[in-house]
């Protein structure tokens, strides 16, 4: 069969189409490599962080913070690499800037590093940013956040459940 403008079009377009997807899919590296080309800021790097972490996974309360969540931050920063911390400000005289200061120490003494980042503060949502050392380097060097997991195996017509 000799190729025709018909078959060499549907090829092209079919190449394209498989450049294209895999290009822009978030379980592509290619998009963390454009990274490189495009200088990020350290505000956009900033955003990124604040965007992959969920919700906060430590609260502050009204007693202030203790050596256990600092020893808590510690252990979240080595599992998680950034973390939300979410405060009560009373005890702080209502500034979350004192409130970390407060919780990085306790975290110091616990034998977290001394250069934790803060990454970014929300005053509206009382909630606090903090990154393990070098996070932001790491976003501009398109490391972090990691790849989202492969979605799960479709089940395929041959993988038939048995009834029972």
């Amino acid at each position: 069969m000799v190729p025709t403008k018909l078959h060499c079009f549907f090829a092209a377009f079919a190449a394209f189409l498989a450049f294209s997807s895999e290009a822009f899919s978030p379980h592509s590296n290619s998009v963390r490599q454009q990274t490189l080309l495009f200088s990020i800021s350290d505000d956009e790097a900033k955003n990124i962080v604040w965007r992959h972490v969920k919700k906060p996974l430590l609260r502050l309360g009204s007693k202030g913070a203790s050596a256990s969540h600092g020893n808590s931050l510690k252990q979240l920063l080595e599992d998680h690499t950034a973390v939300k911390v979410k405060v009560n400000t009373m005890p702080y005289d209502g500034s979350l800037q004192n409130a970390y200061d407060a919780l990085r120490d306790l975290a110091v003494e616990n034998g977290a590093p001394e250069t934790i980042e803060l990454i970014q503060m929300k005053d509206s949502d009382k909630i606090v940013l903090i990154g393990s050392p070098g996070i932001i380097d790491q976003v501009k060097a398109g490391s972090f956040p990691p790849p989202p997991p492969p979605p799960p195996p479709s089940p395929s017509s041959s993988d038939e459940r048995e009834e029972y």
